[in-house]
């Protein structure tokens, strides 16, 4: 395998290296435009529906129904509840649509129980990071209110942490002009847009090359090193842990796009509308 040049590798605490005036002036930057929610409450999926972490999936289809039911029911037969009190059962029945679309899915669930723990203190591997933009607590519909465009609701909060991941991948890039990247946009937004949000989203991969990770510091002087075979493995050793940190967060970006993606309203009518059309030119 053809390693990259050394100072790629190189720690911050052993020489300047050339992203660190860059980073030091976006790291500000970064930190005044976060407007996390110190309020963060996430709720397991599999206390939600109440159900073992050992659930077999007929398990959890019967549990979803269950909760379901009882909570539409419920909305029915009291209508003349509070307004305040209304507003929680329907986030609650949010969350037991969200539990049921991510348990109940083999790929999502593995994925879910293994960043679980992440996921309910809403911190991941990169919270020791200033740089990283904590995502873990925007994977529940608890991070937003409705689906309206102020800053609380769903096109809102989603603007704001794209914005936050944009400006988080611009510091590696050279061209630090984040309107290049697509933006999320509003509840307004043409589809062609939101399709190539979505688009690159989907596919992204981050340019951060986590060059301060690694268990070995390796100083200029061991160019020259003479003994090339443990250099080598010095340098193997570094590149599998930053090549692990960027797929680990290239992962959970694009999960967390995916998550977005199935409760965006502009690609649920828009599905809806091309299904409608399908339709009609079938009958004819």
């Amino acid at each position: 395998m053809k390693w990259p040049n050394e100072v790629f590798y190189l720690r911050h605490d052993d020489i300047n290296h050339p992203f660190e005036s860059k980073r030091a002036n976006r790291r500000q930057q970064l930190v005044s435009q976060r407007h996390l929610d110190n309020n963060y409450n996430m709720k397991c999926h599999y206390k939600v529906l109440n159900l073992r972490e050992d659930a077999h999936p007929s398990e959890i289809k019967r549990a979803y129904r269950r909760r379901r039911i009882a909570l539409q029911r419920y909305l029915e037969n009291n209508l003349e509840m509070a307004e305040e009190e209304k507003e929680e059962k329907k986030k609650l029945l949010q969350l037991v649509q969200n539990a049921y679309e991510v348990l109940s899915d083999p790929q999502e669930r593995a994925w879910y129980d293994d960043n679980r723990e992440d996921i309910l203190l809403g911190e991941g591997y990169y919270a020791c990071d200033l740089e990283a933009f904590d995502v873990y607590r925007y994977f529940s519909p608890s991070c937003y209110e409705g689906f309206g465009d102020d800053p609380r609701g769903f096109y809102g909060v989603y603007a704001e942490v794209f914005y936050n991941l944009a400006l988080e991948e611009s510091i590696y890039l050279d061209d630090t002009d984040v309107t290049n990247i697509p933006k999320f946009g509003n509840s307004t937004t043409e589809y062609e847009q939101v399709r190539e949000f979505y688009a690159y989203w989907m596919e992204f991969s981050t340019n951060n090359s986590y060059w301060n990770r690694g268990p070995h510091k390796i100083l200029p002087c061991e160019r020259n090193y003479i003994n090339y075979t443990k250099l080598n493995l010095k340098l193997k050793e570094n590149y599998q842990i930053r090549y692990m940190a960027q797929m680990e967060r290239n992962e959970v970006i694009r999960r967390l796009v995916s998550f977005v993606r199935r409760k965006d309203k502009r690609i649920i009518e828009h599905d809806r509308s091309q299904k409608r059309k399908a339709k009609e030119e079938r009958r004819f």
